[in-house]
């Protein structure tokens, strides 16, 4: 197959993800769920409003209350992230992290062709047993967030990723190594994304899990659109070698963030622990 029949694939299987997601919607997902907020009477309201001319100045009135109120409501968000230091450690936890990891996942295969002197079809693969090796790691990781505390199952995980990852950048081990420690770094960043998750949820109010989550998703978004063009330019500038040491830095930083994240979330522990008791 050429590129186009490829990419069409691609869009092929959304559409049937879609599909799926409809009818799964449909058949499963009470209504409960996925009704909208409003309901007809609302439309109705707004259908008689329209009808009345007396109603058009209440309805300018209304436009103006309505969007001071959500201005209020954005500076009321914003006050209530920057009163979170837990939660902004989290998000850079997030943005390094992903940087790390986007990094990782877009050379690989430029990695396993230029250093390694890999095949493409070969490296390609390699890097599809990343995503698989990862996608059974989740599930391990899952398992093990909730038997153990997370703060040390996402420390080792991000600490496995430089030890393997350094190795990797020194491009002075065989190729089959290379393979495997592509493999096993695939496995053991996929370990922290379930603890994470429970440690963001610790640091949060139950009212809060919605703001914690966007502010998570905003660092992970922000390192998947650094990491491209970044390591990208540091390839061409300094070669394959300083961008994988670079990668192994950042998932070092990975680590000390995880270790203010734990830090913070033991000092809010014990400050309610105080409030509680007083």
């Amino acid at each position: 197959m050429t590129w186009r029949g490829a990419i069409a694939l691609v869009g092929a299987f959304g559409a049937l993800y879609a599909l799926f997601t409809l009818f799964a919607f449909q058949r499963w997902v009470g209504e409960d769920v996925t009704a909208p907020e409003t309901g007809s009477a609302g439309s109705a309201s707004a259908s008689a409003d329209a009808d009345d001319p007396s109603s058009a100045d209440d309805a300018a009135a209304s436009s103006a209350d309505s969007s001071a109120s959500r201005l209020a409501g954005v500076r009321r968000e914003l006050r209530a992230v920057l009163a979170s230091p837990g939660v902004l450690a989290l998000a850079l936890l997030a943005l390094v992290a992903s940087t790390a990891s986007w990094g990782l996942t877009s050379y690989a295969v430029v990695l396993l062709r230029q250093g390694y002197g890999l095949a493409l079809d070969a490296a390609n693969l390699t890097l599809s047993a990343m995503f698989v090796v990862g996608a059974l790691a989740v599930l391990v990781g899952g398992d093990l967030s909730d038997r153990f505390s997370p703060g040390p199952l996402i420390v080792g995980s991000y600490a496995a990723v430089v030890v393997f990852v350094g190795l990797l950048a020194s491009t002075a081990i065989p190729a089959l190594a290379a393979v495997a420690c592509l493999l096993v770094v695939g496995g053991t960043r996929a370990l922290a994304g379930p603890a994470r998750s429970k440690l963001a949820d610790g640091l949060s109010a139950r009212s809060d899990l919605g703001r914690t989550f966007a502010v998570v998703t905003v660092g992970t978004m922000t390192g998947s659109a650094l990491a491209p063009p970044l390591f990208g330019a540091l390839i061409e500038r300094s070669g394959l070698r300083v961008a994988f040491a670079a990668i192994a830095g950042i998932s070092a930083l990975a680590v000390l963030v995880t270790l203010f994240v734990l830090y913070r979330q033991g000092t809010g522990r014990s400050a309610r622990a105080g409030v509680e008791a007083e």
